[in-house]
């Protein structure tokens, strides 16, 4: 990889065995509202998931930002990837992380309820979910607007994953073939850990706009993906939206996941991978996949699971929760 690191994290994943939908207290509390000041945002450091080819294992790796941005292709469209892509910030213990997100259309808006789409390793840790978790969509450091502020910033009532993902000793196939999660986040205030959250008003779908899931988006190899995402670790700095455009293709070790040609790194995970997206005319597309892993000797592409029933079980239950339930849950 390009990316000069400062360290190396590996997870391993305590093995949890589920028969049904189990909610799981989070890490303790912690003051998430007075957490994120802009400070604490800029000192994020970007994850990225490494796999290493020979032995089908991978590791987290956090990278160093690279001052100034050096290469990239900057989405400069506008329109639905720049308000409904956003960054997402999290803490591990006592260490801040930082990942890509994206929002889905739940079609129901009557709860006023909405769903971020995330990667499952921004998420849990060692069967643990994170905590202080913030979604900030059409994030943009450059610009002297509201895109960091107070009244921009979504915290999750709820994170949701598959088990699959969740019950795994380390970043395996399995882990990567179901490395995805969903946030659901709602207008106003809610209590989670003995810490009230505030929330913007009104609701995060009709606010950013949303894309639509397909789980059959990507139907075989040479399906055109855009992936989009903030990559913070070198050459990139998190800035500013990047995005990646290319046919996909089966991981050539036969893991069952898609590849796609990309030079995003750490910071994108997590990121959407957009079928039936058009750049020319970007007010659609649909989520088939998340940016999720990349391996040791290839910094050229990127891979993200191939969608299927338990992402869509995944989806439901975080679809399924009710307002006022804030306890994370692992889907069976």
């Amino acid at each position: 990889m390009r990316t000069k690191l400062l360290q190396k994290l590996t997870v391993v994943f305590t093995l949890i065995l589920f028969v049904s939908i189990v909610p799981v207290s989070a890490n303790p509390p912690q003051n998430a509202i007075g957490y994120w000041t802009e400070a604490m945002m800029k000192s994020a450091k970007p994850l990225e998931l490494v796999m290493d080819a020979r032995t089908g294992i991978g590791q987290l790796q956090i990278g160093t930002e690279a001052q100034p941005q050096t290469t990239g292709d900057d989405w400069t469209g506008g329109n639905l990837p720049q308000t409904a892509v956003g960054k997402v910030f999290f803490s591990i213990g006592r260490s801040n992380y930082v990942c890509s997100g994206s929002v889905l259309s739940d079609e129901d808006n009557s709860n006023s309820r909405s769903i971020v789409i995330t990667a499952g390793h921004c998420t849990i840790d060692r069967g643990k979910f994170v905590t202080n978790f913030m979604f900030v969509p059409n994030y943009d450091a450059d610009i002297a607007d509201n895109s960091i502020s107070p009244e921009n910033r979504w915290y999750a009532q709820n994170l949701v994953v598959n088990k699959e993902f969740a019950r795994q000793r380390s970043f395996n196939v399995t882990a990567i073939q179901n490395d995805w999660a969903f946030a659901v986040v709602r207008p106003g205030t809610f209590t989670k850990n003995r810490t009230s959250l505030t929330n913007p008003s009104g609701n995060l779908d009709g606010l950013a706009g949303s894309f639509t899931y397909s789980v059959s988006g990507f139907s075989s190899a040479g399906v055109t993906s855009t992936s989009f995402g903030y990559p913070q670790a070198a050459p990139y700095n998190g800035k500013e939206l990047k995005y990646a455009r290319g046919a996909i293709f089966a991981d050539p070790n036969g893991y069952g996941t898609w590849g796609m040609n990309s030079t995003l790194t750490g910071g994108a995970s997590g990121g959407p991978w957009l079928s039936t997206f058009e750049p020319t005319s970007p007010t659609s597309g649909s989520v088939s996949s998340v940016n999720s892993y990349k391996y040791t000797n290839d910094s050229s592409r990127m891979y993200g699971p191939s969608f299927n029933s338990r992402t869509t079980a995944t989806l439901n239950a975080a679809l399924g929760i009710i307002a006022g339930n804030t306890a994370d849950l692992i889907v069976p």
